[in-house]
C-alpha cells in the first residue's frame, strides 16, 4: 500500500513538471510572437507618411509606394508606439522630407526624416498608336496608372481634357497625353493653298502661298509662296488665312 502511494506521488510530481514545462514553452512562444509582431518605428513612420500624403492627394487619383531613405538611428531602433505624427511639409518629390513627432523618456520630440516616394497617377493613355494630327475621340483612350513625370510636365487628367483636341505628336500605346501636346482643331492643313497677309502702316498686301504645316488658331507655321519664291513664318488667323510674322 505504501509502495503504491509512493508511485502515485512520483507520477503526480512528474505530471506537474510536464504541465509546467509545456506552459513555459507556450508562454515563450507567445512572447516571441508578440515581439515579432510589434510594429517598429520605421514601419509606423512609413504607414503614417502614406496617410499624410493621402490627406492631400486623392487615393483614387494618386497612389504611392513609400520607402525610407534616411531615418536617424536613435529613432529607427525605437518601437512604433512612440511615433505620434508624421507630417508632410512640402509637395511630394522623389525624395521628400517629413517631420516625425514622437515620445521619448516622457518628453515629446520631433525630427526630420527623408523618404523615397514612387508616385503614380490614374490618367488617360493612348489605347493604340495615335498619329500626330489626329482629332482625339474618347475611343482612342483608356485610363491607366502611370508614373508622375520627374519634369512635372502636366498630364491630361481626364478624357474630357483631351477629347476634341488635335494631338501634336504621335503617341505610342499606353503613353499618357501631355497638355502641351494638345491643340485645337486645325484651321489650316499642310499642303493647303492659303492667303498670306502682310499688314503694316495702314496697308494690307495679300499673296497666295502654300502651307508647309498644319496649324490651329494663333499657331506659328511655315508657308511658301511661288510668287516670291520665299518661305515665311506666319500666324494662323482664320481658316485659309495667315498673317506674316517674318521672312525666313
Amino acid at each position: 500500500m505504501i509502495k503504491k502511494r509512493n508511485i502515485l506521488k512520483t507520477f503526480s510530481r512528474l505530471l506537474a513538471l510536464v504541465v509546467f514545462s509545456v506552459s513555459a514553452v507556450i508562454v515563450g512562444i507567445s512572447d516571441a510572437a508578440g515581439s515579432a509582431s510589434a510594429e517598429t518605428a520605421r514601419e509606423a513612420i512609413l504607414k503614417k507618411a502614406v496617410q499624410s500624403i493621402e490627406a492631400q492627394y486623392h487615393p483614387e487619383k494618386y497612389r504611392f509606394d513609400v520607402s525610407a531613405r534616411w531615418i536617424p538611428a536613435s529613432l529607427d531602433r525605437l518601437s512604433g508606439d512612440v511615433v505620434r505624427e508624421v507630417r508632410l511639409e512640402d509637395q511630394v518629390e522623389r525624395y521628400t522630407n517629413f517631420v516625425v513627432v514622437y515620445d521619448l523618456n516622457g518628453s515629446r520630440r520631433q525630427v526630420d526624416v527623408q523618404l523615397q516616394i514612387h508616385m503614380e497617377i490614374n490618367v488617360p493613355v493612348a489605347r493604340e498608336r495615335i498619329v500626330s494630327g489626329t482629332l482625339i475621340e474618347k475611343e482612342h483612350l483608356r485610363k491607366q496608372w502611370v508614373e508622375v513625370p520627374r519634369d512635372r510636365g502636366q498630364l491630361a487628367e481626364s478624357k474630357n481634357q483631351v477629347t476634341g483636341k488635335v494631338i501634336r505628336r504621335t503617341l505610342s500605346p499606353g503613353e499618357p497625353v501631355r497638355i502641351a501636346d494638345l491643340t485645337e482643331e486645325y484651321l489650316i492643313e499642310a499642303g493647303e493653298s492659303i492667303t498670306l497677309s502682310f499688314i503694316g502702316n495702314g496697308m494690307r498686301v495679300d499673296i497666295v502661298a502654300v502651307s508647309r504645316q498644319d496649324g490651329s488658331l494663333n499657331d506659328e507655321i511655315r508657308v511658301y509662296s511661288n510668287e516670291t519664291r520665299r518661305t515665311y513664318l506666319a500666324v494662323v488667323h482664320e481658316p485659309g488665312r495667315v498673317l506674316w510674322k517674318r521672312t525666313l
